[in-house]
């Protein structure tokens, strides 16, 4: 992809305008704007090509190994089209991020520039958090929605992932009996569940895996490891760490991350002093 073509690059050219020998800048449906000089025109053209290339590697380096996971995921049974909804908000949401560190640390210097003309030249005041929030066109309420999602599902998620590790890697091994053994064609996967005995209790787990299906019929016998906590807590031995599930909150933080940065922008730019304020 040449560089014409690249979308940092065309992006760009919606900051930075000219007109016969003077330069500006004015950010998109901005009717404000700062003079630049000629050199720093082509500067700023030219460290979008450097960190273009650079968001372009790290874009690669985050596909392969995203292509590697599902690979992994795929070759040892899991469901296919959840893993690969997973992947793509995998990659799709550090790419973004990648992109938009590269925009704003080129364009940082001008924005500040423009910031200090709007303020001390024109008297505008910051927007603050509300009318950062309104100006967006984000209704207050989804904003509300969005963090009090992040801040109970993230938590829960890891926590489950840290579990899962912990119990795959010291608890006790304890022998199953395999209660079903099918494929789910609603779900397009494989199910396995088994019931086990343990610290004097009968408990029941399951687990999802087409090779663990064709090895484990109705009666057959099923290692699985069980929390030394929580004998209700169990996850089959040969169950990967990484399931299709684990990788939800690890989305949720990318996206809060991109919402955030929109949000602190909107609440720290600049706009004329509100007349019902």
């Amino acid at each position: 992809m040449t560089y014409t073509a690249d979308p940092l690059q065309g992006k760009i050219g919606q900051f930075f305008h000219h007109d016969g020998n003077s330069f500006f800048y004015s950010p998109p449906k901005s009717e404000i704007s700062v003079v630049v000089t000629e050199d720093e025109y082509f500067d700023a053209e030219e460290k979008i090509k450097t960190y273009s290339a650079r968001a372009k590697g790290v874009t690669l380096v985050i596909g392969g190994l995203v292509a590697g996971w599902i690979y992994w995921q795929v070759f040892h049974d899991a469901p296919i089209i959840p893993t690969s909804i997973v992947g793509f908000f995998a990659f799709f949401t550090p790419a973004l991020l990648a992109n938009i560190l590269a925009m704003r640390l080129v364009l940082r210097p001008y924005q500040k520039r423009l910031q200090r003309y709007t303020r001390d030249e024109l008297g505008w005041v910051r927007k603050g958090w509300v009318r950062g929030i309104r100006d967006l066109g984000v209704p207050p309420i989804s904003v509300a929605i969005a963090i009090l999602i992040f801040i109970v599902l993230v938590p829960l998620g890891l926590r489950d992932f840290y579990h899962r590790s912990i119990v795959l890697r010291e608890g006790a091994n304890v022998s199953a009996s395999v209660t079903r053994s099918d494929a789910d064609n609603a779900k397009n996967t494989c199910v396995v569940e088994y019931s086990y005995l343990s610290a004097g209790g009968t408990y029941a787990g399951r687990t999802i895996g087409c090779e663990v299906m064709r090895q484990h019929p109705v009666g057959a016998t099923l290692v699985v490891r069980v929390a030394s906590d929580d004998p209700s807590y169990s996850v089959a031995e040969n169950e990967d760490l990484w399931t299709a599930d684990a990788g939800f909150p690890f989305f949720l933080i990318g996206l809060s991350v991109v919402m955030i940065i929109s949000l602190l922008s909107a609440a720290r730019s600049y706009s004329p002093p509100d007349p019902l304020e």
